[in-house]
């Protein structure tokens, strides 16, 4: 006897329902009457507020308040955004309280299900209208919150009175796009006392998020036993804030992945370490953030590093921007000694001296992840592929992903000098020979460039390639000056971070998920001693399994199965 879908009990379906996403839930939900009361609750809900947007708000407003059972009682997910040219409308005391965001206060106190909440200006808003703090402080269910424009205002004081005992995720922004007299924490004589009354308040919080946080005061009592700590908290991302912000890690003695993102040269620190516990991860957007941990003595060991900025191979080697900047890396290597590595290389003739050192001082390294870039296009950089795989060969690797970013435009200097006026000289013959000559001698290299990396890197056990030049045609045009008419190739991710498309922004998402990947291939090295085998093909499910075992494993564990695991594949 056949068992059809709906033949299932509703405990059964509503079971099925909650482990759909996006949509796959909506056309569950729209299947039928009875799947639309089990899924829907999985769809979420986005009010962005744009001009265009005014004329349907009546029929928003009929759709998810009005009627016997309003849609807006099985809304789970909430994001408000709202034009710039729009936050008069927010922020003004003078102005009346408009229809838009009558309707959004509206709907916040009519869907007591909510577990997201992102709200901008927050505490302006909660000034500015009174019915959204009543609205907010019957939120009990909320598991996840965004709130930008904390400042000093209420914002945080209402959400430690919501009482939301299961809230998991917190992101709090305290740059406000209007400066006013809570325009940041930088002169309260207490900054610190607010956000860590708010972290008290959740006992479940795991993963934190500080954004334009600037002080130059620590917290007091570190590592003192009256210092408050937070052993929930699993993930800490600090975004554009000073350094002392660092200091909230101390906090947290099971923190596991700390992110330090800024472009700002942070305040001069306080006092230097003490180094971060061990972490699972760390992260690195630019060597000012990095350079502030190096300078604090903050680092420490951690199974995985990722550096988002590139090591610079392409100038000679007493440029001192560049000598410091290595010198840097080394430095962080050096003190975390990762077992798995993420970095990017901008390359041009001059060989990677640089891991011959990491080689000496990351015993521990076991996987790489590499970006490498092409700087320019010039006739001495003909055989840059051909310098990796000899870099390389002294590293202790079982594992390697080796991602080529797309190829250079030509005669970015005359272009950036504004000395070109028409299409048609904007490129010229000799330098696109040359652009054609460096690709063709990619093409030609990525056919035996796994191979040489296996001969290289006598450890090697599994080796991939992510290609990410997007045009079969290249010669050397840069992408905003293709000639009109001509075919646009898109980009498409890599299959293996395709299935991960829906993961949380926060998850650890590697640094080239964000790059365009046209190909990407995988290969296991069968050995006979020091000799090769062969070299088998990987499907890309297979390839997603060893991407995955490298990321969730620790030293010891990789150490002691990695033959069995890749040998099983």
């Amino acid at each position: 006897m056949s068992l059809q879908l709906f033949d299932l009990n509703d405990d059964v379906l509503y079971h099925i329902a909650n482990e759909l996403h996006g949509a796959d839930a909506l056309k569950f939900s729209l299947a039928s009457k009875r799947s639309y009361g089990l899924a829907i609750h999985r769809i979420p809900a986005i009010v962005w507020l744009r001009r265009e947007d005014l004329d349907k708000l009546p029929l928003h407003r009929r759709y998810l308040l009005n009627g016997p059972k309003p849609r807006a009682q099985h809304i789970e997910q909430l994001v408000f955004r709202v034009d710039f040219g729009r936050y008069h409308e927010l922020v003004d005391p003078q102005a009346p309280e408009s229809e838009a965001v009558a309707f959004f206060v509206d709907l916040i106190s009519n869907a007591p299900n909510l577990r997201r909440l992102t709200l901008p200006e927050t505490s302006r808003l909660i000034q500015r209208h009174p019915r959204l703090k009543d609205s907010l402080l019957r939120l009990h269910k909320l598991s996840r919150v965004e709130f930008d424009g904390v400042g000093t205002g209420p914002a945080l004081d209402v959400l430690r009175s919501t009482g939301c005992s299961n809230l998991r995720v917190l992101s709090l922004g305290y740059f406000e796009e209007f400066p006013g007299s809570h325009y940041n924490v930088t002169h309260v004589p207490h900054p610190w006392a607010p956000l860590l009354d708010v972290l008290a308040a959740f006992p479940r919080l795991h993963t934190l998020r500080i954004l334009s946080f600037y002080t130059n005061l620590s917290i007091d009592n570190i590592g003192e036993a009256t210092s408050p700590t937070f052993p929930s908290l699993r993930e800490l991302f600090i975004c554009s804030s000073s350094s002392t912000t660092l200091d909230l890690a101390y906090l947290m003695p099971n923190l596991q992945t700390l992110e330090y993102k800024t472009i700002h040269v942070p305040v001069p620190p306080s006092r230097n370490g003490p180094a971060f516990s061990a972490l699972r991860s760390l992260m690195f957007d630019s060597s000012t953030s990095l350079s502030r941990c190096c300078a604090e003595e903050r680092l420490s060991n951690a199974y995985h590093l990722r550096i988002a900025f590139p090591i610079l191979c392409h100038e000679p080697d007493t440029d001192p921007e560049q000598a410091e900047q290595t010198r840097l890396i080394m430095t962080a290597f050096r003190k975390v000694s990762p077992v798995f590595a993420e970095i990017g290389l901008t390359v041009g003739s001059h060989p990677m001296e640089f891991w011959r050192q990491i080689a000496v001082d990351v015993p521990r390294l076991r996987y790489l992840e590499l970006r490498v870039h092409l700087a320019r296009v010039d006739a001495a950089h003909a055989s840059w592929l051909d310098n990796i795989p000899g870099a390389l060969a002294s590293l202790p690797l079982v594992g390697l992903r080796l991602h080529l970013s797309e190829m250079p435009g030509v005669d970015l200097q005359m272009i950036n000098a504004g000395r070109w006026h028409t299409s048609d000289n904007l490129i010229y013959g000799p330098s696109k020979a040359v652009a054609k000559q460096l690709y063709d001698a990619r093409v030609k290299a990525l056919k035996t460039l796994p191979r040489q990396l296996a001969n290289a890197i006598q450890s090697l056990k599994v080796v991939a390639i992510a290609d990410g030049q997007s045009d079969l045609d290249y010669d050397g045009t840069p992408p905003f000056a293709s000639p009109r008419g001509a075919k646009k190739v898109t980009a498409r991710r890599a299959p293996i971070r395709s299935s991960r498309m829906d993961m949380d922004e926060y998850a650890n998402q590697n640094i080239w998920c964000r790059e365009p990947v046209m190909a990407l291939k995988w290969w296991r090295i069968v050995r006979d001693g020091d000799e090769i085998v062969r070299m088998d093909a990987l499907r890309a499910k297979q390839g997603s399994r060893v991407q995955r075992f490298f990321e969730e494993s620790d030293l010891e564990t990789l150490d002691r199965t990695v033959d069995r695991f890749i040998s099983e594949l």
